[in-house]
Parts: structure tokens; sequence; C-alpha cells
């Protein structure tokens, strides 16, 4: 869109809405390019009109040169928009401004279910929107400590007309004349889902702001949309926020609260619904855990969700003009819904909501924490990249949850200084850091309470040995994770999935785990015991609810250790049951659908690679196979070095510890570093803590130990080479 200056003399520029910056909300701000500021002949903080559908004022400040956004562009929040009566993508003329300062000002909550404030809280109110600029009929927000937001509308100022407030300004509070508390939703309340919410906006708002392009086209609008994704993701959120922005009325139904135990009530009450949305039009009607009420009527055993289904398809269909009413269904199993509603005109659009990525989790964190006083030293990049798989509720509880750790700390502090804290100074109370990732200890996601993620804090560098596996490894996953998916060359080499495999101890499943405490990624295991089911059918649902759990926390590692006991060979005699051919299929199936989700780096894990099924080896599902050598004498020194550190032995003790263990894996040297650290606390113990082994009997227990192991395993061996 070109940019095209009002020519109307005395009216400014013309601009386009878009959505305001994080920190912005609230403030009464707008931002524009200063090429424009110049043209309008206004400095930075100068006050500014801008006129929409109805006049009002805000303070203007220059927009970012890297939002990439075009020149007439105006950036400004959901309050701004909503006192200037414009919505996003409208036009609105800004021009200079010379506001009054205010003497006295009329307001009014419009929540009606809140208390006026009195005559002392009301002075504070003008200390706290000092320098705000304001017209009558505007709507002010102020973050009262301990309350939250609250929402103020202007219902009269002296002098008239645009005016400045200030402390000494004199504040009267009348009681809400609303009817129903106001919503305060927007756009910039939702982070993380600019694609979802984009199509969303296509579908809601275009018909109701521009039905004449539709009747020009001779296209009908869509009239249904179902959201999918999992819980707190914000389908709900996404929901009210279209409504508020497109002034429509938000009709919410629950979706057991419609059903009822009287015959023909439960058809009525989504007759009724209907209809008062036709009455109020514009109307969103939006419908969550549509699955409740609207299940496959071939699986139902209940004559009343047979009629509700049947109802509410014959009010979807069209029979009767719903007019500007949209419906919106929001489900997390969209597989229980009945198949008739899933079709064009009823349905027309499916849009799948999934957790959002480090970016999008960044943006929620920006949205939760704007309103919170932050140190210095939070980082909330760092926070975003920690907190894979969470949605925008978990992100929520987590900001929640680092306020009650700040509150639980200052509340100690002020006891333990003898202040009380209602009478102490909040002015200083600030978030850390510390409390973030207090609060992240705490917080688990939701979409994984059911497949808890492990965060493995092993290191490559905590690895002995193995140096090729470890520099190879490490440049894959690095490309694995770096490039984007423009990167096309890059992405096309990338290997579908890793196989280790070698000997028992040799350092595979440790390996899996310290690629991923190496890149910070949570590791989701799969093993035969979490999947075997007597059940038909129970074992293959549970690998596709492990994979699909793998997507919602992408990027991550997929553990299938011992893969062996999960994908047998189907051939011969070690298939016992149909069980484990139907595991092994769905697994070949899920593999194939996931090796096209990149983010997810799936590592499988054998010792016994002749008892796996050869439809897993081939090219296309695991195509990066490594072999893990039993460790050399200089890999066994290094292994020595990482797992006795800590037992103060010399470098000649500890080569020679290397050469006499020869046979010896990662496994066994460090199962040898725990007898010898048994002893030594042992002799601590009985002697009282007045005794302790001195550096030349822990180096000649350790030999005697390493001798004791490597003894043993040569048993070990020749009783595997007599199998």
């Amino acid at each position: 869109m070109s940019w095209i200056p009002n020519k109307i003399e005395g009216k400014g520029l013309t601009f386009v809405v878009d959505e305001a910056q994080a920190g912005d909300v609230g403030k009464g701000i707008i931002r524009v390019y200063q090429e424009r500021l110049e043209e309008l002949g206004i400095k930075p903080m100068d006050i500014v009109e801008v006129l929409g559908a109805r006049k009002t004022v805000a303070r203007i400040h220059i927009m970012d040169p890297s939002s990439n956004l075009p020149l007439n562009t105006v950036r400004m929040d959901g309050l701004v928009r909503e006192n200037s009566g414009a919505g996003i993508d409208d036009f609105v003329d800004i021009r200079k401004c010379e506001p009054k300062q205010c003497e006295t000002m009329l307001i009014a909550p419009t929540d009606p279910g809140q208390t006026p404030p009195g005559e002392d809280e009301a002075q504070q109110l003008a200390m706290m929107l000092a320098k705000r600029a304001v017209v009558t009929g505007d709507k002010v927000e102020v973050q009262i400590f301990g309350l939250g937001a609250k929402t103020f509308l202007i219902e009269g100022t002296s002098p008239q007309g645009p005016v400045i407030i200030n402390p000494s300004t004199f504040v009267r509070v009348k009681k809400s004349d609303m009817a129903e508390k106001d919503s305060r939703i927007s756009y910039e309340d939702i982070g993380g889902l600019d694609e979802e919410l984009k199509k969303i906006r296509e579908i809601v708002e275009y018909p109701m702001r521009y039905p004449e392009i539709f009747t020009k086209l001779g296209i009908e609008p869509l009239k249904g949309i179902l959201m999918i994704g999992p819980s707190g993701v914000g389908k709900t959120l996404i929901a009210r926020a279209v409504a508020n922005e497109v002034k429509a009325r938000f009709i919410h139904i629950d979706g057991p609260e419609v059903m009822n135990k009287f015959y023909g009530e439960s058809e009525a009450r989504l007759r009724q619904i209907f209809t008062e949305a036709a009455s109020n039009a514009p109307a969103i009607i939006f419908i969550d855990e549509i699955d409740a009420i609207c299940p496959k009527r071939t699986e139902t055993h209940g004559n009343v969700e047979k009629r509700v289904v049947a109802q509410l398809l014959v009010l979807m269909d069209g029979l009767k003009s719903r007019g500007q009413v949209i419906v919106i269904g929001a489900t997390n199993i969209p597989d229980m819904l009945d198949p008739a509603l899933r079709r064009p005109g009823r349905f027309d659009r499916e849009i799948i909501i999934n957790p959002s990525s480090r970016v999008g989790r960044h943006q929620i964190l920006r949205i939760h924490t704007r309103r919170m006083p932050l140190a210095k030293n939070v980082d909330l990049e760092r926070l975003a990249e920690l907190t894979h798989g969470f949605v925008g509720s978990d992100l929520a509880a987590l900001c929640k949850e680092a306020g009650m750790v700040t509150l639980r700390r200052v509340l100690s502090k002020l006891r333990a200084d003898g202040v009380n804290p209602s009478e102490a100074d909040h002015s200083q109370i600030v978030v850390e850091q510390a409390d973030f990732l207090s609060a992240f200890r705490e917080t688990e996601p939701s979409a994984l309470r059911e497949f808890l993620p492990e965060r493995p804090r092993t290191k490559l560098n905590d690895i002995g040995g193995l140096h090729d596996v470890k520099k190879n490894l490490g440049m894959v996953m690095e490309i694995c994770l770096r490039a984007s998916a423009d990167e096309k060359d890059a992405r096309a080499i990338l290997p579908r999935g890793f196989f280790f495999t070698g000997a028992p101890g040799t350092g595979k499943t440790m390996m899996a785990k310290a690629l991923a405490g190496e890149y910070e990624l949570p590791v989701l295991s799969v093993n035969s015991s979490s999947l075997l089911s007597k059940y038909i059918g129970e074992s293959e649902k549970g690998i596709a609810e492990v994979f699909k759990k793998a997507k919602h926390i992408a990027p991550c590692v997929l553990l299938l250790d011992e893969v062996d006991t999960i994908a047998p060979t189907r051939s011969g005699s070690t298939v016992h049951s149909g069980t484990e051919q139907r595991l092994v299929n769905q697994l070949l199936v899920e593999i194939d659908k996931a090796v096209a989700f990149q983010d997810i780096i799936i590592i499988a894990t054998t010792n016994r690679m002749d008892l796996v099924d050869a439809a897993l080896l081939r090219s296309g599902r695991f195509d990066y196979v490594v072999h893990f050598e039993s460790p050399g004498e200089a890999d066994r020194l290094e292994i020595f070095r990482l797992s006795a550190s800590d037992l103060g032995l010399k470098d000649e003790v500890l080569a020679k510890l290397a050469k006499i263990s020869e046979g010896m894996n990662g496994s066994d040297i460090e199962s040898c570093c725990r007898m010898v650290r048994m002893l030594k606390m042992s002799t601590l113990f009985k002697s009282g803590g007045k005794e302790q082994l001195s550096h030349d009997q822990v180096a000649a227990e350790f030999e005697k130990a390493v001798l004791e192991m490597e003894a043993k395993t040569k048993l070990v061996r020749q009783e595997t080479d007599k199998i």
C-alpha cells in the first residue's frame, strides 16, 4: 500500500493503523516514522489529534526504523484504537494539537461491579495519569497496586476539548452506568500466534467490515471456524480479542452447559443462542470444548448427544440466513467430533494452533511481564529458550509464580527487619531473574504432565573419549537447529534420524542425553514398558501420543532407548504377539510423519542390531548410524580423569589404571569410581570423621577395584562368546 497524504487542509496526514509494541500498551502513545513527524511539523512527545470514527488525542513517539512496516503506518494499542473508533488496517488522520491543562475531571469505572474510589484514591489516580492527554469520552487504563489494571471512562473535563492531566487535577468519580463489564482484551494481548490470528481475522473481520466487497465478488462469507490445539494455547483468548476488536456481541458457550436431562431442552437452548446472536448481530458464537456436545454419532449410545448434533448441523447449515453471525468452535481432540460438522458450509476452515516457538514464547513473556517491575538482570530471551513446550497459559502461570516467589522473598526480608509489610515502601520491589528460575522449577508445561520430559544437565565435555563421534554429531546438531526453513540446501542434507549401536556401557544413551543437554533441549524417552498393553490398540495409541507430545515441545530429542524391544523384527520367531507387530507398524508410520518435522531429533539406541526390524533401518528413517566402539587406552585415561576428578589421583596413577583396564567401558570405569567412593566414605564414617584414606591407599583400592572389574568383564565376554 503506497503512502497517500491527506490533501484536506488542516487534517494533517492519513495513516494506516497497526498493532502497538508490547511495551506501549495502556500508556496512551502512538508511534510513526521520523519522516512523517517532520512532514507534520511536530516533535517526539508532542500531543496530536487522532481522527478515526471519533476524535481522541495521544502522545506521539518515533517508530523503530527496523519495524519493516510501510511509511504510512501508525502503531497504536487497543485502547487508543477504541478511543479513535478505528480498527487494524483502518485509516486515521493525525494532526498537530494544542491541549490545555486539565483543572477538573469526572471519571467512572467501566466495570459496573467495581466500587468507585474514594476522594483520596481519586487524587492518586490523577498522579498515576499525570502527563496523559485525553478528551471527553476516552477510556484510560490505570495500574493499581494489588488490584491490577483498571479502566475508567472520562465523563467530562474542564476546560473542554483536548487536555493534559496533571497531579493537581481535581478528580471526581461517579458510579458506572454500564450494564456489563467492558472487555479489555485486544490483539496486543496475544503473542506468538501471528499467522493463526491473521487467518482468523480474514474470516471474521473482513465480512463484518467490508460486506459490500463480498457482494461485489458474488461470494458468501465463511460462517464457521474450528480451532484445534492443546489446552491453554490461546483459542478462547483469540476469539474474545477478535470479538472485542470488531465490536461484535460475544456469546461464550461451554460445551457441557448446553446438555440437559429433559427431553428437547438441549436443542431449545441451542436455538435460543442462535436467535439471540442473530438479533444482536454482528455476533460471534464461541463453543468451547465442542467435542463434549458433538461427539461422533456412530460411537455414542445416548440419544441426547445425537439430537444435539443434528440440531447444531441444522442451525449451521444456512437453511435460515444467520446474517453476520460467525460460529467458532474449539477443541483439543478433533477426532472425537462428528464428521458431518467438519465440512464446508458448517466449519469452513480448520485452524491448527500449536504451542509457540522460542520467538513466540518471548513475545508472550513480554506481554505477561509488561506490568511487572522487572530487574535489569531479567533475561526474557533466556527464559524463552528454557520454556520448551510451554503454552500461553503455562507462561502466564510462570510469571504469576515468579511474582509469588518475589512476594515471599520480600515479606521474609521485611519481617526480619521488623517492618510492617503494609507500611513498607513498595516502589523498590522488583522481580529478579532468580525469581523466574525458581518459578521455572515449580512450573511444568501442561501439555506434558502425562509424558514429562527430562532436561539433562550432561554436556558433551562430560563424556570421555569418542572425540570423532562428538565432533560429527555436534556439527550435525548445529545444522539441524540453526538452519532456517529458507536454507533448503542445508536442510536437504540433514539426516532423518540418528541410530546409535554398540556394546552395552559404551555411552549410547549418555551421548543422546549429552547432545540434548549441550543444546538445552528436552528429552522425551520412549521404552517398551510404558507402551505395551494387553488391550488392542492401546500400544499404538501410546506411540502416536508420544510423537504428538514431541511436536508440541519441539525442538526436542525423542529418544527410542533399547529400540529392539520396541521394534523387534517381524520375521521369524521373535514376535510372540500381534501387539508387537502392530506396535512396529505404528512406529514406522509415526517416524515417517515426524521426519518432515525438522525440529524433532529422533535418536534410537540398541546393542542388538540383529533384533531390530529391517524396515526401521532403511534410508529415510535413520540415515546416520553411529557405532560406539569400546574405549582405547587414551579414551579410558580421559574417562578416568573425568570420573575420578574428586578422588585426587595423580596422572601417573591414572595412566596405570587406563593401561590395566583393557576391555572395560565407560560404565565399568564409573562403577569402579563408585566402589572407591563408598569405601572412602565408609572409612570416614566408621572412625567418626577422624580417619580417611590417604592418596596412596585410594590409588591401591582403585587398582584393586579395576583389576576385579577387568576380570569380571573378561568372564562376561567368554560366556557371551559361548552363546
